[in-house]
């Protein structure tokens, strides 16, 4: 994936498969973990940064009557 893994919590053959799996990837390729931190943290500020915070307020928040 391009962000990282989701893994289920106590399922250690999952875990071992996916170390495994990213070890390879980080072998064959140095940058691929440069790339999914970058893509990962670009994700992060467009999902979950103040304006998306705010905009989501304010989107949730039922209109005052005056």
């Amino acid at each position: 994936d391009e962000t990282g893994y989701v893994l289920p919590a106590g399922r250690r053959d999952a875990w071992v498969e996916a170390v495994v799996k990213v070890k390879g990837l980080m072998d064959r390729d140095p940058r691929w973990m440069v790339s999914v931190r970058d893509t990962a943290r670009r994700r992060i500020k467009e999902r979950f940064g103040w304006d998306e915070a705010v905009e989501d307020l304010f989107e949730r928040r039922p209109a005052r009557k005056s």
